[in-house]
């Protein structure tokens, strides 16, 4: 059970800046803590769906596991990274009623065990977390279920629809659900919406975003890539300066006065006088 909740909104670029490593990081307060890292969505599928991050919720709680008569109280730091979508919603106009969000938590080390905090979380709790795009959201009727590729894993996907409203305007929400997958020492799982009249194209949109979350293992061989070419970058600079650069001509020029003036003078000890 929680014993606190703390929810803060942040910038996407700092927080993947600060939230690089995920698993135990120490003691605060005495609790041991434990952090995500932010779930990434490949660039190339939000420009083909027309999605656009809109920030990152971070989300701490303070919880208590138990196993073989022993508790642990400890301090999960978890991330949801949110996108957004405008749709025509008529009298209202276009509003970001179409949302895709990925949450990820940490894998919990407590009194001996490994936990999934994720697991805990029931449906309506984790559609809790996508409340604040809606002025409400109605109760959840599951139309389906499938599976998905989250992270190169397979894992299932509910469909619920439920009443909603924006801006005083009701409509028919879709809800897609994924279970948690497993992405380096995180659990992830995706959530998305958007209104049925729009669901013929937001469906395979929102299918497609699922399978665009990237493993942990990307994200780093992204890293490293993006270091290699700094530095092979650096490299080339320099490279050129000392190909290119006015010192190394001067030297060029320097070897040719020299050269003549060696000729010169072996000119004069042949010829002259």
């Amino acid at each position: 059970m929680d014993d606190m909740n703390r929810r803060t909104v942040l910038a996407t670029a700092g927080v993947v800046g600060g939230v690089g490593l995920s698993g135990c990081l120490g003691l605060v307060d005495g609790l041991t803590t434990f952090e995500a890292s932010v779930a990434d969505v490949d660039e190339s599928a939000l420009s083909e769906t027309g999605y656009d991050e809109t920030g990152v919720d971070e989300i701490v709680n303070e919880r208590t596991f138990e196993a073989a008569g022993e508790s642990e109280t400890v301090e999960v730091t978890s991330y949801l990274a949110e996108h957004a979508k405008q749709i025509d919603m008529g009298p209202i106009g276009e509003q970001e009623t179409a949302t895709f969000s990925v949450l990820s938590s940490p894998k919990v080390e407590a009194v001996g065990r490994s936990f999934n905090p994720i697991e805990e979380m029931n449906t309506e709790e984790i559609v809790e977390l996508i409340e604040d795009n809606y002025d409400d959201i109605g109760e959840l009727n599951r139309e389906s279920d499938h599976e998905i590729t989250l992270v190169d894993q397979t894992v299932d996907e509910s469909i619920f629809s439920a009443p909603a409203s924006i801006d005083g305007q009701p409509f028919d929400l879709a809800l897609h659900v994924t279970t948690a997958a497993e992405r380096g020492d995180d659990f992830v799982l995706a959530i998305g919406a958007y209104p049925q009249e729009v669901e013929s194209q937001e469906k395979p949109n929102i299918r497609t975003l699922i399978e665009a979350v990237t493993p942990a293992d990307d994200r780093e061989d992204s890293d490293e890539a993006e270091d290699e070419d700094d530095t092979t970058n650096g490299e080339a600079e320099d490279g050129d300066d000392g190909l290119l650069g006015e010192d190394d001509a001067d030297d060029e020029n320097d070897a040719g006065d020299d050269n003549d003036t060696d000729e010169q003078s072996d000119d004069e000890g042949l010829l002259g006088l």
